[in-house]
């Protein structure tokens, strides 16, 4: 089975890198790029650029970088067909298919694949079931109906029935030609003591989705009270499906979470439906597991401001208070809303109603800060003990807060509410920093830093130039600025009809780099320009090297840009940009890999010289060694600086 390059072309034309960025990460406006914090790797400080006008992405901090394409495959773990599928799907183009054998097709699909595929045909069953047969409209629907759950509802979160049978979707898979052992891998089967069945039998479905829209597993509800039964049961983890990393509902709201610059997070899916029922859509739930880091940092990819919503159940909340520390410490903003005593979002909206709830939602936030005080409060009010180990937790969570603006408004919130000193709070906040700093073994950051290197062409005191510097730290440095002038502006047409990139390539005919990513990228231009042609960038952001992939995307986006402040009167300051000294600058590189090559020679010379026996070839050799000695120190001179000979 394959793509037809017609459609591939179709995608790539198509897809938008902002918006495709966009819907796993917030993306903000800096001069013309977009910045976010990268999803790829941990960091507080966005490091993570996006060009629109390029179409292209990179990281700062991790390195990775590349096209639409690129973004993909390395945040859905995709391969370069599976990845041009998904932007069709987002789309919605339709894949044009060669050499397309169903039955063939599904051998050669990656068992990853198959899986995801075996699921959405699992929830397709489902649907059906609750749809179409009997016992899912008398039972399915019934519930659905009983819960205030609309048909709607039904549609957008794609609900579904098992019905109650031991191996009804298991025969129904087995007649599409599934293997029982990828049912089982798929969590939608049980194989216990020589016995095969359904894992999920008589409950109603909630689908789990990645936020790409994929269906990673199920959750389902028991329609029978059975003490022997628990009420939910979930998909085990399998190889696409990890609990820790997946919020239920981020699918369907990940778009509403953007443009509130806000995530509601509830536990149960019901929750989630009736929120989104009443008009609030930037919820998700947690499921019934503990909060992660993995599920906050994808929260994170959206927005910074989280608002946790509890049951009224003070128990159950102060058994989950450690979430909101995890959240302080990934840098998100959170605050927290307490529904009455016995009630939760679901119910809670039965009884007053979406505009009242909405109501309720604003009135009742409140920070992590007074949440923590407000729970505590009673028993703190009785026993000065307990007030000073609320004081200390909440000073603790402070101290988490990785924004230094943000820990000082809430260190003068925190001195405020208890009633302390602001010195005081200050000092404990910042005594549990370097406490928690020195158990983690971590040093200070100037202490981890090493003095900069000096850039190797720098002349010292003396005006003289380390080549032997040159030489070992400089090398890679030049091909690969050799290989962004080529990449950046090789298409640009000189004076006498040549492009610049011919021109370059002219002037280092007969000297090979040895760097992977500046060699192939130097090939490849040698190949186009010898049939007359330019290669497309597109060769080096699709590329099958990950290296030359990020590399490339490196030498596309400018991670810093001129303020027009710069230029506006009455500062008037000129800032050259680099397209305006190109050729001085090409013509330093070129130099600066000669002296390279050229040293690379000299040193060869010596070797030979102290191996060489007969006096007459002693004086061949170090005619040619004097001779290369001459032409480094006029490459030097050209380059303006001084050498010692």
């Amino acid at each position: 089975m394959g793509i037809s390059q017609r459609t591939i072309e179709h995608v790539i034309a198509t897809a938008d890198v902002a918006d495709v960025v966009g819907d796993f990460v917030q993306l903000k406006r800096r001069g013309t790029s977009l910045t976010a914090c990268c999803p790829f790797h941990e960091e507080k400080t966005p490091s993570f650029y996006v060009s629109p006008a390029k179409g292209i992405f990179k990281c700062f901090g991790c390195g990775k970088g590349g096209d639409s394409i690129s973004f993909v495959m390395e945040i859905e773990s995709l391969t370069y067909p599976e990845s041009i599928r998904w932007l069709a799907k987002k789309y919605n183009i339709e894949i044009e298919e060669t050499g397309y054998k169903p039955d063939e097709a599904k051998e050669q699909v990656q068992e990853k694949e198959s899986l995801l595929i075996l699921l959405n045909q699992a929830k397709d069953f489902y649907k059906q079931q609750l749809l179409e047969s009997e016992d899912g409209k008398a039972i399915g629907e019934s519930y659905f109906k009983e819960r205030g759950i609309s048909p709607k509802s039904i549609a957008d979160f794609e609900l579904g029935y098992a019905p109650d049978a031991w191996d009804a979707f298991m025969k129904t898979a087995l007649e599409q030609g599934w293997r029982e052992e990828l049912l089982e891998k798929a969590g939608l089967i049980i194989v216990s003591e020589g016995k095969k069945y359904d894992r999920f039998r008589n409950r109603v479905i909630f689908p789990i989705h990645a936020q790409t829209g994929k269906v990673l597993g199920f959750g389902a509800r028991i329609l029978v009270k059975d003490k022997k039964q628990p009420k939910y049961i979930n998909s085990p983890e399998t190889e696409i499906y990890n609990k820790s990393k997946v919020l239920y509902g981020m699918f369907q709201a990940k778009n509403a979470i953007r443009q509130a610059d806000n995530c509601y997070l509830t536990e149960g899916y019901t929750d989630v439906i009736a929120m989104h029922q009443a008009g609030i859509a930037n919820v998700v739930a947690s499921s019934g597991t503990s909060l992660t880091i993995e599920q906050i940092k994808l929260i994170g990819r959206f927005t910074k401001n989280l608002t946790l919503l509890y049951d009224g159940d003070s128990a159950g909340i102060k058994a989950s208070l450690r979430g909101i520390d995890m959240i302080l410490e990934e840098g998100l903003n959170v605050r927290a809303v307490v529904f009455p005593d016995g009630d939760d979002p679901d119910s809670f909206l039965k009884k007053v109603g979406s505009v009242a709830f909405e109501t309720y939602l604003k009135e009742k936030v409140t920070d992590f800060i007074s949440f923590k005080a407000n729970l505590f409060a009673e028993e703190a009010s009785k026993d000065p003990i307990k007030k000073g180990e609320l004081m200390q937790q909440v000073l603790a969570s402070v101290s988490l807060v990785p924004d230094n603006l943000m820990r000082e408004v809430f260190v003068k919130q925190a001195a405020q509410i208890f009633d302390m000193g602001q010195d005081v709070a200050l000092t404990e906040v910042n005594k549990l920093r370097i406490t928690k700093q020195y158990q983690q073994g971590e040093r200070n950051l100037w202490q981890q830093m090493e003095p900069p290197p000096m850039p190797f062409d720098i002349p010292d005191e003396r005006g003289y130039v380390d080549i032997e510097r040159l030489v070992s730290r400089g090398g890679h440095v030049q091909e690969l600025e050799f290989a962004r002038m080529l990449i950046r502006y090789g298409t640009i047409e000189t004076g006498d009809g040549l492009t610049l990139a011919a021109q370059m390539l002219e002037e280092l005919e007969g000297i090979e780099f040895h760097h992977l990513v500046a060699q192939t990228i130097l090939e490849t231009f040698k190949t186009h320009v010898s049939l007359g042609s330019q290669p497309d960038l597109q060769l080096f952001q699709q590329h099958e090297n990950e290296e030359v992939r990020n590399t490339v995307a490196a030498f596309l986006i400018d991670k810093y840009e001129v303020s027009p402040k710069w230029i506006d009167k009455p500062r008037n300051i000129e800032v050259p940009q680099e397209e305006e000294v190109l050729t001085v600058k090409v013509t330093a590189t070129l130099l600066k890999i000669k002296m390279q090559y050229i040293r690379k020679q000299i040193e060869d010379k010596e070797t030979q010289l102290d191996a060489e026996t007969e006096e007459d070839n002693q004086k061949i050799i170090l005619k040619q060694y004097i001779e290369l000695k001459e032409i480094e120190r006029l490459i030097a001179q050209e380059l303006g600086i001084v050498i010692n000979l």
